[in-house]
C-alpha cells in the first residue's frame, strides 16, 4: 500500500518488475513494467533513473501527470531536452521514446 499525503488515502502500490532500454539512430526507448496496473491519467508518477554512458552516470528524471510526460531538472547531470517525451502502453509495458 502507498499513503497519498494529499488525500490521506491508502492506495495500491505498484512495484517495478522490469526495466529495459534500447536505441536506434534517432531515439532512446525505455520500457518499464510494474507489478500492478498504472493509470497515468489519475495519478502523478515520478521516475528517477540513472543511466551509465560508459564514463559517467546521468540522471533521467521524468514526471508523468495527466497523461503527459516531462523532464525534471533535478541536478547538474540531469538529462534535459525541449523535445516532447512520447509514451504509450504496449503489452503491459510503458514505453517512452525520446531524443
Amino acid at each position: 500500500m502507498k499513503y497519498e499525503s494529499k488525500t490521506g488515502a491508502l492506495l495500491p502500490s505498484t512495484t517495478l518488475s522490469s526495466l529495459g532500454a534500447t536505441y536506434d539512430d534517432k531515439y532512446v526507448y525505455l520500457f518499464l513494467k510494474t507489478s500492478g496496473s498504472m493509470n497515468q491519467k489519475l495519478f502523478t508518477y515520478d521516475y528517477y533513473l540513472r543511466l551509465y554512458n560508459g564514463t559517467n552516470f546521468d540522471r533521467l528524471d521524468i514526471t508523468v501527470h495527466n497523461g503527459k510526460a516531462n523532464y525534471d531538472l533535478m541536478a547538474d547531470n540531469s538529462i534535459q531536452s525541449n523535445e516532447k517525451i512520447l509514451y504509450e502502453t504496449m503489452n503491459g509495458y510503458l514505453v517512452w521514446k525520446f531524443l
